[in-house]
This record gives structure tokens, C-alpha cells and sequence, in this order.
């Protein structure tokens, strides 16, 4: 006895499946990176970056310019502190503070907080932050006309 294989051609509703399977598989794995990538970032990265860009040299003369002064920074059970001191080590005393919170992984969490003098050049203020992990603060001062601003980034746990 000899056994003959019989070699159907692959045709029929088989071939329609395995197709069809394949692409339904594709475009679901598709989809699901296409919502995560929209729900993760908004696309801006930085707003008028147009006019930004013009003006980047002068932004940069501004940052030469800023007075040599020393300053810390420090973040302990939710509050901030920025000390301040001039050129001859005495505590800036009478400096307007702004800290701008930004969230670099999503927007719509920024905030704006005023810092409060604490004493010796000391500025401090107690923040609630809407979600925990990374933050950049942009931190301001002005005073006896003049200015001073630094960037810090900080991890509330």
C-alpha cells in the first residue's frame, strides 16, 4: 500500500480569516498606542515658541545681567524654602517671591504660589501639590529694582 498526500490548494474562508486576523490585530495594537499617546502629552512643549525663539538672545543677555547673588534651595514635607544673600553674605530681606509649579509630563496641573519671608534672607511657603512626582519651580525675585530668577526641579513623593 502507498500512501498518496493529497495538496488541496490554501483557498476559501481560510485564507479570509487568517487575513482578517492579522489586520484586526494591527490596527487594535495601533489604537492602543495611538490613546496612550494622546492621553500622555497635549503635543506643546512650550507655548509661543515662536516669539520665544526670536527673543532667545535676549533672554540670555537677562540671565548675564541677573545680580551675583547666592541663593539655596530646599523642599521638606511639602514646603519650599529659597534663601537669599547678596555679594557681602547679608540675607536679601525685602524681595517680592514668585514660584511657578510646572509639571513637564502633563499640562493642567500648573500653579502659581507667593513665598513668604521666614526670617534671615529665608522665603517659605507650604504647597499643595494636585499629584505627586516631578515638578519644575521657576523661581522669581525682585527687589530694590532688581531681578533675579532660577530654575529648580524637585520630587514630591
Amino acid at each position: 500500500m502507498s500512501e498518496t498526500a493529497i495538496n488541496k490548494p490554501l483557498n476559501g474562508w481560510w485564507v479570509f480569516a487568517a487575513f482578517f486576523l492579522f489586520f484586526a490585530v494591527i490596527v487594535l495594537v495601533n489604537s492602543v498606542f495611538i490613546t496612550m499617546a494622546l492621553r500622555s502629552h497635549s503635543g506643546v512643549v512650550t507655548e509661543d515658541a515662536y516669539r520665544k525663539g526670536l527673543t532667545y538672545n535676549e533672554t540670555l543677555q537677562q540671565a548675564r545681567n541677573q545680580p551675583a547673588i547666592s541663593s539655596a534651595f530646599h523642599f521638606k514635607d511639602n514646603i519650599v524654602y529659597w534663601s537669599l544673600s547678596g555679594q557681602d553674605n547679608q540675607p536679601i530681606e525685602n524681595a517680592e517671591i514668585i514660584a511657578k509649579f510646572q509639571r513637564p509630563v502633563k499640562d493642567g496641573d500648573d500653579f502659581t504660589a507667593r513665598l513668604h519671608p521666614s526670617g534671615n534672607g529665608v522665603y517659605s511657603e507650604e504647597i499643595e501639590f494636585p499629584v505627586k512626582g516631578s515638578w519644575k519651580v521657576i523661581l522669581s525675585a525682585k527687589w530694590d529694582n532688581k531681578t533675579y530668577q532660577t530654575t529648580q526641579n524637585l520630587i514630591v513623593p
